[in-house]
């Protein structure tokens, strides 16, 4: 297997784990403040700020979505870019539902 650095280097087999070993790792969440399992997910990302691997072995990154703003409540920090990145996301995975919370 082989997998690209983003500079357009190809690492396969042991060379593929040294630069995996080193690297930071991002996490998508997906999120709504209309959404009711989101609070707890929302809860347990914020719990990481103080964990030693962040921005070291992970990247969170926090995109509020805007499909359930059909809800009472609008969520003031949704934008209808982060429904779409992950639609984009699901797409490429052959899939035709997103939810939340979700993490890529």
């Amino acid at each position: 297997m082989e997998t690209s650095s983003g500079s357009g280097k190809k690492y396969s087999g042991s060379s593929r784990s040294k630069f995996l070993k080193g690297s930071c790792q991002l996490l998508e969440i997906y999120t709504s403040e209309g959404c009711s399992p989101c609070p707890p997910a929302d809860a347990w990302i914020s719990s990481l700020k103080n964990s030693e691997d962040l921005w070291k072995k992970v990247a969170l990154l926090s995109f509020h979505v805007d499909y359930w703003d059909f809800t009472r409540w609008k969520d003031k920090f949704a934008h209808k870019t982060h429904g779409a990145r992950q639609r984009y996301y699901a797409n490429l995975w052959h899939s035709s539902t997103v939810y939340t919370p979700g993490i890529v």
